[in-house]
């Protein structure tokens, strides 16, 4: 069931005195805290950390048992017994302790061991291929980094998601008080049309003025009209980015409004002589180059596994062996007691270890280019934007000094008119100039707004960073 965004939930602070608000800084805090995307985003963080978790566990000990028997004709053809534990370790030798028993009719013999059964314990280690890098430890290796991009995945998904709910939301903002507009100046047309019937009544003025000052307030109704379904339709888009706690979603309730033009922050909230220095944080700070910056890394910890596959393997194994008698077995341990093997192999012209390494280096190259390219994208963007919004400063200085001018151009030909020294058609005039001059003002003033908001986006702090 959807419910009405401050009546049913109550998360708009209201004015006693006024209707319920909409600020930029309430639509952003309900987005973060409940819009499906944004949860989407936190859930990032426990990808991560599911990742490494599961990485980790190429190091867990493992108990291993095998036990494999056969009995034929009233005999026991053999019964063999392997057990015990095997501790990976980070510097790539593994450290294993077992205990193997073996009897029967039929043995091969070497699995000749005493009755009681024979006690090893030992570690194998490669001296070769996997001695300062192998699967086990690139792992881990990458879900660390994993783990570090899911936090700027979140911080991008977050970023996008705020970028798209703040365009939305002063798409609305500039529909619901353009709508404003043209009723404030109906509300004057009207006052009009009632001096024009007045004065037509009292002989002073033509039945013909009466229809002009009529038609006014139609055009107007007309435009009226047309300014309804923009901000309803507007108001529909920005309940897109409304949820409740419970994931139901919102409607903007229709008595809802937007914040009154005078309140808007009408300043560069950035120093423009210190543009270079935010062009510059690009490089460093911005999560699509250190998205980059983790995938590189990601990248090197395959290349140099591909490069150690180029080394023989080589793996040593050394294991002590005592029986299984006696209570103290660490003291029954001789150095004269032992079983050890080497294992060597490696191919003779490793094409395929080449050319795995080759594609490692290639990969990592051409992420270096896309990383080039995408500093010089977000560092045009950030100039384009930075000027944008300086540019926009000073229309919205130009326009609000227009805006005042057309309005007393207005006010001093109905004062003219109502002395007989103007007609209708000029007061009309100078009224539809004075409404296509708020209208502008309104949409430059939207327009600078949304490009302060883009400019945070295109640094990568969103709403965020400061």
């Amino acid at each position: 069931m959807i419910g009405l965004l401050f009546l049913v939930q109550g998360l708009l602070a209201q004015d006693p005195s006024g209707p319920p608000v909409l600020t930029q800084d309430d639509l952003i805090r309900l987005v973060l805290a409940r819009h499906p995307v944004a949860r989407q985003a936190d859930l990032q963080l426990k990808r991560g950390a599911a990742t490494r978790l599961a990485a980790r566990g190429g190091f867990d000990p493992k108990l291993y048992t095998d036990l494999d028997q056969k009995y034929f004709d009233d005999k026991s053809y053999f019964s063999h017994l392997d057990g015990g534990l095997k501790v990976p370790t980070w510097f790539g030798a593994e450290v294993k302790a077992g205990f193997e028993q073996y009897s029967g009719l039929y043995l091969n013999p070497e699995r000749t061991v005493p009755a009681g059964g024979l006690v090893a314990a030992g570690v194998n280690l490669s001296l070769g291929q996997g001695l300062w890098i192998d699967q086990r430890r690139a792992t881990l290796f990458t879900a660390r980094l994993y783990q570090q991009a899911t936090v700027v995945e979140r911080q991008l998904i977050l970023n996008d998601l705020l970028f798209d709910a703040t365009s939305t939301y002063w798409e609305w903002v500039s529909a619901s008080v353009g709508l404003q507009v043209f009723r404030n100046a109906r509300e004057l047309a009207v006052t009009r049309l009632d001096y024009v019937r007045g004065s037509f009544r009292l002989g002073s003025r033509a039945a013909i003025d009466t229809l002009e000052a009529f038609l006014q307030v139609q055009t107007i109704d007309q435009q009226i009209q047309s300014a309804e379904v923009t901000e309803q339709q507007a108001r529909l888009a920005v309940s897109n980015f409304l949820w409740s706690a419970d994931l139901e979603p919102l409607e903007l309730a229709d008595d809802v409004v937007a914040p009154d033009p005078l309140t808007w922050v009408g300043q560069i909230w950035f120093n423009p002589d210190s543009l270079s220095s935010w062009v510059a944080r690009v490089d460093l700070d911005h999560p699509e180059i250190r998205r980059y910056d983790l995938k590189l890394a990601t990248l090197d910890v395959d290349r140099r596994l591909k490069a150690e596959k180029l080394k023989p393997k080589v793996n040593v194994q050394y294991n002590l062996l005592t029986e299984a008698v006696g209570s103290d077995l660490v003291a029954q341990i001789s150095p004269s007691n032992y079983k050890w093997g080497v294992e060597f192999a490696m191919p003779l012209f490793l094409r395929k270890e080449r050319g795995d390494l080759q594609m490692a280096r290639i990969k990592i190259e051409e992420a270096r280019l896309g990383r080039d390219q995408k500093i010089l994208e977000l560092r045009n963007k950030v100039r384009a934007y930075a000027m944008e919004q300086t540019n926009l400063a000073g229309q919205v200085d130009l326009l609000q000094e227009t805006v005042t001018n057309y309005r007393r151009m207005l006010n001093a030909e109905q004062t003219r008119f109502e002395n007989g020294e103007s007609s209708l058609f000029l007061v009309n005039s100078r009224q539809l100039k004075l409404i296509d001059a708020e209208l502008k003002l309104l949409q430059t003033r939207v327009k600078f707004q949304k490009t302060g908001f883009a400019l945070r986006w295109a640094l990568g702090i969103g709403w965020m960073g400061n």
